[in-house]
């Protein structure tokens, strides 16, 4: 049996700095009520120039809407903002009816559209963490039964356990995603060594994504015009025009506002699109509150720390929009794609645009190895795994490859070129090192239980056990959590995964603690290396050598960043005066000769 389709109140508020918005981010709120399955009969907007703290629209404001809830048989009262613990509280006491704010909507729908059972786990994560401040403005009981929207997910039975029950099963979910997180590295890491890029398609929820995934991948994934109808990301591999092969993913749409907590949770799922090769930000031409939506995903992209991804912008649903407006849309943003994902027109073009995209994104160099050298063997291994060789040749214990590698593997070439010089002395190992581009990372003093576990995981690191080194670093941050080496050397450990963003949350954490430490700051240097961020690394890498001069190999690394942030300048400056040429001779004047 349906379950019955609950009346709704709408209520938002209207301060100076949102009065132009009010309607419009009323509008998605019974959107996102529909796609609960609930029915709008009311629609309240107040102003003030804040909100109150008690009752945030105000005690008259609420006798007026306790009034029109009994003449319009209410059932539930959403709120378009985040409610504290006690004015939640206080409005359901005073309206004397369900009232759940729009963070735990977005909580029921997300809750609603899982099937997985990752997504489950995450949805569940997001709730528990929401809901858990909030359980003394539930009633005595810590009871909410009734069933309808905001009850769904984990289930009432662990909203009556105490506060302790809670958080061991947060803690027990979050062991779980994590597990999910090391899976995802695992096959980034395997993708990575068969050379094939990944797309991410990202957008505003309902702005079309899954429409144009089904376009370019000849899949049947289900469509349809509501919100957050796609929240298990979908990986399919399409074929490129030159016969190059990609992976596209598909993955859970943006809102406004979207729930911090909700991001946290679904971060294993969206280091997919902070690990792409490209994002493809799926825009709909169509809407009235375009601005607002793309700026609402960039800030998404930059929590989830995917701000410096290339990016294409797809202006979809063009057959809704006329010829005017197409080419306000084609001046203004020349390099963004225009296209109908349900027509298919300018799919095509949009192939070719990513094919461009992705050749420009790889370097070609030339390295010269050594053959007898074991380092230098496993570093031609390495480069065979994530580069596209072009030439190898073998004279004289000598072999010179020319290959094509992506930025993000760029930094491997630069540790070839100066592989010559150690980086640091480091404990003995048995054989040679797994990572020698890593900076041990020492303690002051260099004696202790910790310093011992910091020197054994270095050990294991280098061995390639990263299982053991894990647990030799989180026994020393176990005994003190904001042991320098220890932290360090879990950064580390996510570079070694090539988990980037996880290793320079890692390396800022053990800066925090010690701004001038060097192994951290050459972690960092590698982590934002590997992230495309050339400027940032330079800048690590730069504090690394001023804090330890004795790290005299950073110089070359240094070097040559700087000359290819030239290299870039005038590129840059030649793409800028060919475009000024182009302007003028479209506009009929002359160009300078």
């Amino acid at each position: 049996m349906a379950p019955a389709i609950e009346r709704a109140a709408l209520v938002g508020l209207v301060t100076p700095s949102t009065r132009g918005d009010a309607d419009h981010s009323l509008d998605e709120l019974a959107g996102l009520a529909d796609a609960a399955g609930a029915s709008v009969v009311l629609r309240m907007l107040q102003e003030r120039p804040k909100p109150d703290p008690a009752t945030f629209i105000g005690s008259g404001k609420v006798a007026s809407l306790a009034a029109a809830c009994d003449e319009a048989d209410v059932d539930v009262v959403i709120f378009d903002h985040e409610l504290a613990p006690a004015q939640l509280r206080q409005l359901e006491e005073r309206l004397e009816r369900k009232v759940i704010d729009r963070t735990q909507l977005i909580l029921d729908i997300f809750a609603r559209r899982a099937r997985t059972r990752e997504g489950k786990w995450q949805v569940e994560l997001a709730q528990l963490k929401y809901l858990l401040p909030r359980l003394a403005g539930s009633g005595t009981a810590l009871s909410r039964l009734g069933g309808g929207i905001g009850t769904r997910g984990p289930g009432e039975t662990k909203l009556e356990s105490d506060r302790r029950r809670i958080r061991a099963r947060i803690q027990a979910i979050q062991h779980e995603i994590d597990q999910v997180r090391q899976r995802r590295s695992q096959l980034r890491e395997r993708r990575h060594k068969q050379s094939v890029p990944t797309v991410a398609l990202v957008g505003y929820t309902n702005a079309g994504k899954t429409t144009l995934f089904n376009r370019l991948t000849n899949e049947t994934a289900v469509v349809s015009d509501a919100l957050f109808v796609t929240l298990d990301p979908l990986v399919r591999r399409v074929r490129l025009p030159d016969n190059r092969e990609l992976l596209v993913s598909d993955t859970v749409g943006f809102i406004d506002r979207l729930p911090h907590a909700l991001v946290a949770a679904f971060s294993a799922t969206l280091e997919e699109v902070a690990e792409a090769d490209l994002i493809l930000h799926v825009i709909d031409s169509g809407s009235s509150d375009r601005e607002r939506q793309v700026a609402a995903v960039h800030r998404v992209l930059d929590e989830v720390g995917a701000a410096d991804v290339p990016m294409i912008a797809v202006y979809n649903k063009i057959d809704t929009i006329g010829a005017d407006e197409r080419r306000r849309l084609r001046d203004g943003d020349p390099s963004a794609a225009l296209i109908s994902a349900t027509t298919g027109a300018g799919a095509g073009e949009l192939l070719q645009m990513i094919a461009s995209r992705l050749a420009l994104d790889t370097r070609r160099v030339t390295i010269t190895f050594d053959s007898d050298k074991e380092f230098d063997r496993q570093q031609i291994g390495r480069l065979y795994r994530v580069a596209r060789v072009i030439s190898h040749v073998a004279t004289n214990g000598r072999v010179v490859i020319e290959a094509d590698v992506p930025r993000r593997f760029i930094w491997l070439a630069l540790v070839v070129l100066i592989s010559g010089c150690a980086m640091k002395a480091a404990p003995t190992l048995p054989s040679a090192p797994k990572y020698p581009e890593f900076v041990y990372p020492a303690a002051v003093p260099a004696t202790g239980p910790q310093a011992a576990a910091v020197d054994r995981g270095w050990r294991y690191l280098q061995n390639d056990d990263l299982r053991n080194a894990e647990r030799e670093f989180a026994a020393a941050l176990k005994a003190v959590p904001d042991y320098v080496p220890a932290r360090t050397g879990e950064g580390y450990i996510a570079m070694a995964r090539q988990d980037y963003m996880r290793a320079l949350d890692q390396f800022e954490l053990a800066l925090r603690g010690a701004p001038a430490y060097a192994p951290a700051l050459v972690g960092k240097g590698q982590a934002l290396l590997s992230l495309n961020r050339d400027s940032d690394a330079r800048a690590a890498f730069e504090a690394a050598l001023k804090a330890d001069p004795s790290l005299a190999n950073l110089g070359p690394r240094i070097d040559v960043l700087k000359f290819r942030e030239i290299q870039d300048l005038i590129a840059a400056a030649r793409q800028a005066m060919n475009a000024g040429r182009l302007e003028r001779a479209r506009d009929g004047r002359a160009a300078p000769g």
